[in-house]
């Protein structure tokens, strides 16, 4: 069973990288992404939040459907060198990919207001690969195997997650107050503001 689930991730996840790969080459041509009437996908691979961190979002969607490529192909056909670290290291990249894809859907509804049928496509699929993954039986009892064997270790990082996103935020909220001083913000502060609120969302 989970041979055929792992057989799936790697088809789900070569349809994933042709539409990273596609957005990224039509935005280097510098040309209307063309996409459904009912969608503007040029409107939002080409808004201020098509960057995460100051690199395009497409590239972090090949980086991480090359990896589940390549991971799952191991699963696949050289289960016996994966070690349990890397199970969970490939298990938390596609939890990772599942809430950013949550992220960027309500970007574009509440943010941008326009939709782009290539990014949604990218993430259904980079979410169908999560809950594929949580069907994976040798993927979930690593996790739970895991979990009992560092579970204060687990707990160590949790708490030291909170408390590094708590002071994040209080550092975000000063930084702000500091550039509307003047009770204006530039367009350069802006673009500042922007890039930290992302680098805080991603170590939170």
């Amino acid at each position: 069973m989970d041979n055929l689930i792992y057989l799936g991730i790697i088809i789900l996840a070569v349809f994933g990288l042709f539409v990273a790969s596609h957005i990224f080459r039509e935005k280097k041509k510098k040309i209307p992404l063309i996409c459904s009437r009912k969608f503007k996908c040029d409107s939002v691979v080409r808004s201020k939040y098509s960057k995460f961190l100051g690199a395009p979002v497409e590239l972090f969607g090949i980086f991480y459907y090359v990896l589940i490529i390549v991971s799952f192909s191991l699963f696949l056909f050289r289960p016996s060198i994966i070690s349990p670290i890397f199970i969970i290291f490939v298990f938390f990249a596609t939890g990772g990919a599942f809430l950013f894809s949550l992220y960027l859907t309500f970007i574009q509804t509440f943010k941008i207001k326009e939709f782009c049928s290539w990014c949604l496509s990218s993430a259904l699929i980079s979410s169908t690969i999560f809950f594929l993954v949580l069907a994976s039986s040798r993927a979930v009892s690593t996790f739970i195997s895991m979990a009992v064997a560092y579970k204060y270790e687990i707990m160590l990082i949790n708490w030291a997650s909170i408390a590094v996103g708590f002071f994040s935020f209080v550092f975000f909220g000063f930084i702000k107050l500091w550039f509307w001083r003047d009770l204006s913000i530039s367009e350069e502060k802006g673009r500042t503001l922007h890039v930290l609120w992302q680098a805080i969302l991603f170590v939170f």
